[in-house]
């Protein structure tokens, strides 16, 4: 289905003549949108065009049913059946079709000079929450497996997932967790805590958690290894085909890419903007392209509501604070690299997911209630810092879009939006299953017809609530950053 621009949006937009740049012998054209000459996007697996893809991560979704409605029926990494928000944009302003994955080592400069996305599902505000792979006791129960059953055990992994030592960073975690490095979180706890109970000790694991979990969940077996930075990430470069980070050597096994890794990758894409328009004129592009953010949620479902390494030590009001903060940083970082229009997504009705909706809705799979105030709280902390920064730095336009309230409007009446199902993704059962247990494309409950689906996995939005979300917010909010 072509995407139309509404006439309004249309009107907006300018399109000048094709600027030419001879580059290494080579001439590059440069679309030069006079609104926005490129789309650069950070955040986690709802802009993740793919990045994943290329990190030892169980973060996945490379492999059918994703991308069943993508062009020819190609899994890319996207976390959809199609197109993802980051796509959607970049057709909207007429930039290009698709917005490739910065770590695609097949990346032209042509590509670079429209934009790529540097976001990584799994990825937070929050440093801790890339660093974070769960899979509770509870969500294993819904599916009626062991952990053994679904991961693997040492010996024999599960199908699809990595056989790789942690490292030992800890000597003890709690059993069902990965999390390195924990800092004081790590250190054994005094026995009769609030920490020895969620979490558990060396003797006795926490209520409720599942001891000996699959490999690549824990830091399982634990051998001596030497203490890398885990920003390290893999990156193809041009030049020898290895795989490094600004110039470093990486080591093999990496999480997703966490908000500091990205901003890392960004200046290895920025040096190479340098190097082909100069340095007045990559000031000027980067000063007129669009930057999209698009993260967070992970950090409260995830990170807060479904381990207690968070909230052993938060209330939801101090970790929302300590969350927006690390955004806070992560703007202004951002501006000093030269970014000057930031739109970035407030989260969404996090509650109302199909995964929350099972793991915290009760019975009746309600919303859940504590996952929705505290998506509510956050977002209003995140809209006031983002005034301030507006307010306080020269010439930064960042806008603060409002994903909340579309998405519940579209779930209380679907109808109105052309949806009939609300409450369940489309893949598999729709109650439980995103990324690797999402990965059965000929299972008879996956549904045939998704564009009646607001939901296409228990997480992730279809392609369709996609395009109408993105659309709405573009609309609202492109005036503002012109």
């Amino acid at each position: 289905m072509m995407f139309l621009l509404h006439s309004s949006s249309s009107a907006i937009l300018k399109f000048s003549a094709l600027a030419l740049l001879f580059y290494g012998g080579c001439k590059v054209t440069v679309a030069k949108n006079a609104t926005f000459p490129a789309l650069i996007v950070f955040g986690d697996s709802i802009a993740d065009s793919g990045n994943n893809n290329y990190l030892s991560t169980i973060v996945k979704c490379d492999f059918p049913p994703y991308g069943r409605d993508f062009q020819k029926g190609k899994p890319t990494g996207r976390f959809c059946n199609g197109k993802i928000p980051s796509d959607v944009s970049a057709e909207f302003y007429g930039i290009k079709e698709l917005l490739p994955p910065y770590l695609d080592p097949n990346l032209q400069l042509q590509d670079l000079l429209t934009g790529v996305s540097f976001a990584s599902g799994g990825a937070g505000y929050d440093p801790l929450t890339a660093k974070i792979v769960l899979l509770g006791s509870s969500r294993t129960k819904l599916l009626g497996l062991s952990r053994t059953q679904l991961l693997g055990s040492a010996t024999n992994p599960a199908p699809g997932f990595v056989s790789e030592p942690r490292g030992r960073v800890c000597d003890e975690l709690a059993p069902g967790f990965i999390s390195e490095p924990r800092g004081g979180v790590c250190d054994e706890p005094a026995p009769g805590s609030r920490q020895t109970k969620l979490l558990g000790s060396s003797q006795s694991p926490g209520a409720g958690f599942v001891a000996n979990p699959g490999t690549g969940f824990v830091s399982e077996p634990k051998r001596e290894v030497r203490r890398e930075p885990s920003s390290w990430v893999r990156l193809r470069t041009e030049a020898e085909g290895v795989f490094d980070l600004g110039g470093k050597k990486i080591r093999k096994n990496t999480y997703v890419l966490s908000l500091s890794d990205q901003l890392e990758l960004f200046k290895k894409y920025k040096e190479k903007i340098t190097s082909a328009l100069g340095g007045e004129q990559t000031v000027t592009f980067l000063s007129k392209a669009l930057f999209f953010v698009c993260c967070g949620s992970d950090d409260i479902a995830n990170t807060y509501f479904s381990t207690p390494l968070r909230s052993a030590h938060y209330d939801i009001d101090s970790y929302t604070d300590l969350a927006v903060n690390y955004a806070s940083q992560f703007f202004q970082e951002l501006y000093g690299l030269g970014a000057r229009r930031v739109l970035a997504a407030g989260l969404p009705p996090i509650g109302c997911v199909p995964s929350q909706r099972t793991l915290g809705g009760g019975l009746t799979r309600g919303c859940a209630n504590k996952s929705n105030h505290a998506a509510l709280l956050y977002n209003s902390k995140l809209s006031a810092q983002m005034d301030s920064l507006k307010n306080s730095l020269p010439g930064f336009k960042i806008v603060y879009a409002d994903v909340y309230n579309p998405l519940l409007s579209i779930i209380q009446n679907p109808k109105q939006y052309g949806f009939e199902e609300v409450s369940r993704g489309c893949c598999g059962t729709g109650n439980i299953e995103v990324s690797i247990l999402c990965n059965h494309p000929s299972d008879e409950q996956t549904c045939t017809d998704v564009s009646k689906f607001v939901f296409w996995d228990s997480y992730h939005p279809s392609e369709k609530a996609y395009k109408i979300l993105t659309t709405m917010i573009l609309n609202q909010h492109t005036k503002e950053l012109l």
